[in-house]
């Protein structure tokens, strides 16, 4: 397996009370995040979220796809949401959220693994491209929630 680790940033003119329950509700992410294909739900888990389970599929600049099942792990209510991915990825994802002034800023780390072996076996020379794409699919992240948020 080859392993990654990404983080990005998204900084908004808001308040992080109306960002949250919209990266919280990760069902809906294909109704603003151009990339996610689809998104089914497997166990709601608790009230909070902690435990929520969902297989996710998504689609890139480059022709593949990737789909991976993930699992809330944390939740601290307004700063943190953690989960597990296994799959074609396996690892955690962690956004953390902050105030800072009038902005809602947003960071998202990725550290996972690949496990699809044609990925694996290319990665010494891809590794600058599938960083590329990544902060491509981040991008229409970015811009996809911005655009909601300016609804």
């Amino acid at each position: 397996m080859e392993y990654y680790s990404f983080h990005t940033t998204w900084k908004y003119p808001a308040q992080v009370e109306t960002v949250w329950p919209i990266i919280k509700d990760v069902e809906h992410w294909p109704q603003w995040w151009k990339g996610v294909e689809s998104v089914q739900m497997m166990h709601q888990g608790e009230p909070d979220g902690l435990g929520k389970k969902a297989s996710l599929t998504w689609k890139s600049r480059l022709p593949y796809r990737l789909s991976f099942v993930m699992e809330v792990t944390e939740i601290v209510e307004y700063r943190k949401i953690t989960g597990y991915t296994t799959g074609e990825l396996q690892g955690t994802g962690t956004w953390y959220f902050s105030q800072e002034g009038p902005y809602a800023v947003l960071k998202f780390h990725w550290d996972v693994a690949t496990t699809p072996l044609w990925m694996n076996m290319f990665a010494p020379f891809l590794r600058p491209v599938f960083k590329w794409n990544h902060d491509a699919v981040m991008l229409w992240g970015k811009n996809g929630l911005g655009a909601r948020l300016h609804r």
